[in-house]
């Protein structure tokens, strides 16, 4: 989809406010740029110019979008991957990010989501029952299916 094309000489400032507003992907920044008008030739020099002006840091970016999905949207590990998957960034930065995420933090945030959604059940569900719902819900929301289940038989121990 290509908008109204910016002259190639507003480029550069356009992105730059683009890129000032959140950390962004190169990806992000290419197709932004195509959606403007510019050429590959064109692009490509924008954003060798940018991440030498470090700009545009695709580790930077990794980490922020971990710590933003992670907090905000409570996404776990799995969706988490997949969405910056999408936004092509190398899968060595994927896992440096991921592996960044506090084990202590991880664990407290899908136990804040099994206990609210749980609450959201009701009383008179069978156990086997609930804990298939909460399964699906926590996977849904990208935890790895060993964690949410391990989690589950500590609750069930301790009632």
């Amino acid at each position: 989809m290509i908008r109204k094309a910016v002259p190639e000489e507003k480029l550069m400032g356009k992105i730059l406010r683009f890129c000032a507003l959140q950390e962004r992907a190169t990806s992000e920044v290419r197709k932004k740029l195509y959606e403007w008008g510019a050429g590959k030739k064109s692009s490509e020099e924008i954003i060798k110019q940018l991440i030498e002006e470090n700009f545009l840091n695709e580790k930077r970016f990794a980490m922020a979008y971990v710590r933003g999905k992670h907090r905000s949207n409570k996404w776990g590990k799995l969706m988490i991957r997949y969405g910056m998957q999408q936004k092509q960034i190398a899968a060595v930065l994927i896992d440096e990010a991921l592996n960044s995420l506090e084990s202590q933090e991880y664990l407290a945030t899908l136990r804040q989501i099994i206990s609210k959604k749980e609450a959201t059940l009701g009383q008179n569900i069978p156990r086997r029952e609930k804990n298939a719902k909460l399964i699906r819900y926590a996977a849904s929301k990208g935890y790895e299916m060993n964690i949410i289940i391990e989690l589950l038989n500590e609750s069930a121990e301790d009632e």
